[in-house]
């Protein structure tokens, strides 16, 4: 019993045998629903099968991003980790729990059990995060996890209920599909138990109509739809903390591939100012389609040529809602599509 209470609580997570050894159902995990007004980490570890010889300086590497990472988490909160890939990774974590080790699977694996928590305890928040940069170690992917970590865990987005929110993230994107680059975000399970179960998303995306360009990233599907899944439904009310113009979606480039316009990035600690997301009205982002519409530098991107064509208009989300959600499902007076998007196409 001592063996399981240390594995439960974490002092050391080794993810091999001692703490899976000691697994239990998911409802004896999660236990009963909480009653205070704390908020619930949930962590998706991969790390990489290496190559034999390179699997020490990966799990060095992955070892200084959650760390990182969970150094930005209020210690009292409880976290939830997924294992996936290499199982040989010793971790001190305060009040964690390993939920189960995989040898495959994606973010769907951890988003999947933060809706199933969250249909159980409605009234609490969730903070879901990932290891982003274990897989692809760049300058930019790094510091991307950092820019999406800092708003999710930031006392800005604690507070957002004060401003009606049920969703938070250092920035919110309604274009090209609304996501937010990175996935790293705070919500209400109270939103987040409504939106359909993750594991079957990717399917139901598969069954929107395309129109126009067709790359899934414009889309939200296939790979794509793990970042789509979170702001999917239209009682999302979501709010962000980054107050510059700097960055919009996609990636912000590194040494070797400077950034585009829209993907600038704000300092390591940059200042946040709670708002309601989207920031920018429709005319910027009609705007800044056409300065990309006709950059012929820019236009070569995927990224950019999404903003050109996809994203832009409210009748392309509300199909896409039918589709999912049923004719039924409408979105309300106060939906942030109404002032985000536009009634026509890009160019009017």
């Amino acid at each position: 019993m001592q063996r399981s209470r240390v594995c439960r609580k974490a002092v050391t997570l080794l993810f091999a045998f001692t703490c899976l050894a000691h697994e239990v159902q998911y409802r004896k995990v999660f236990g009963s629903p909480q009653r205070d007004a704390s908020v619930t980490v949930f962590y998706n570890l991969y790390v990489p099968l290496g190559k034999k010889g390179e699997e020490r300086d990966s799990r060095n590497r992955i070892l200084a991003i959650v760390q990182e990472q969970l150094e930005m988490v209020q210690p009292d909160r409880r976290i939830y980790i997924n294992s996936i890939g290499t199982p040989h990774l010793e971790i001190a974590v305060r009040n964690a729990t390993i939920l189960k080790h995989y040898t495959r699977g994606n973010e769907v694996t951890t988003l999947y059990d933060v809706w199933k928590y969250c249909r159980e305890n409605e009234e609490q928040d969730v903070i879901y995060l990932h290891d982003k940069g274990s897989f692809h170690n760049t300058d930019g992917n790094n510091r991307l996890r950092r820019y999406v970590t800092e708003g999710a865990t930031s006392g800005e987005c604690a507070r957002m209920s004060q401003l009606g929110c049920n969703f938070c993230v250092s920035r919110m994107s309604p274009v090209p599909h609304p996501h937010t680059s990175g996935n790293m975000w705070r919500a209400q399970c109270g939103y987040v138990a409504k939106l359909l179960d993750p594991q079957t998303f990717e399917g139901k995306m598969s069954s929107v109509p395309d129109k126009g360009i067709q790359a899934a990233s414009c889309k939200g599907k296939q790979r794509y739809s793990a970042e789509h899944w979170i702001l999917s439904h239209p009682d999302a009310v979501p709010c962000d903390v980054d107050p510059t113009r700097g960055f919009l979606f996609g990636h912000p480039g590194d040494s070797n591939n400077p950034p585009g316009k829209g993907h600038v990035l704000p300092p390591r600690g940059f200042s946040k100012v709670l708002s309601r997301a989207p920031r920018f009205n429709r005319t910027y982002y009609r705007d800044l389609a056409k300065t990309i519409q006709h950059n012929k530098k820019y236009i070569k991107k995927a990224s950019h040529k999404c903003l050109v064509d996809a994203g832009l208009t409210v009748q392309e989300r509300l199909q896409e809602y039918a589709q999912l959600f049923g004719p039924e499902v409408q979105p309300k007076d106060s939906w942030w599509g109404w002032k985000s998007l536009l009634n026509s196409s890009a160019q009017d």
